[in-house]
């Protein structure tokens, strides 16, 4: 097992998610103009509209995709004896171990999703780092965690 403090950069994966969310708002498009152009009754353009808006949330998740990409010499995960950090390009999010409440694995999402102790909201660690998939990089974010001076057990 690598040692627990570690710096990850971002996977080559990474484009073959984002290219897996283009082609997610492809097919909702298609659907959408499909569904459109039958002459649908009248609640049937709800499904409409809420592929429209599949479609849009996914092009603008290929965007963020391809922008990351672009700029992976300032995109790392870094595990730290005192937190970690998750550097993308216009944000940086650094949290300290204190602040971490719960890692776990959320399948729903694939990602690593971390609950902070402040806070109801949780932050979600996709798994293109360091060529680590959602169970390892769960595992390398916990075995930091858990090294950590700062961890209650």
């Amino acid at each position: 097992m690598p040692a627990p403090y570690q710096r990850l950069p971002l996977d080559s994966r990474a484009s073959d998610v984002g290219l897996l969310r283009f082609w997610a708002a492809i097919a909702a498009i298609i659907g959408a103009i499909w569904l459109a152009v039958s002459a649908p009754p009248w609640w049937a353009w709800i499904a409409v509209a809420g592929a429209a808006f599949i479609a849009f949330f996914w092009l603008r998740r290929w965007r963020g995709s391809r922008a990351l990409v672009e700029a992976d010499a300032d995109a790392y995960l870094e595990l730290r004896e005192d937190g970690f950090t998750v550097a993308q390009p216009g944000a940086t999010s650094r949290v300290a171990w204190t602040k971490v409440r719960a890692v776990e694995a959320d399948e729903e999402r694939v990602a690593v999703r971390v609950d902070l102790a402040d806070t109801t909201d949780a932050l979600y660690v996709e798994p293109t780092w360091g060529g680590l998939g959602l169970y390892e990089l769960e595992a390398a974010i916990r075995a930091a965690r858990e090294a950590s001076p700062s961890y209650l057990r």
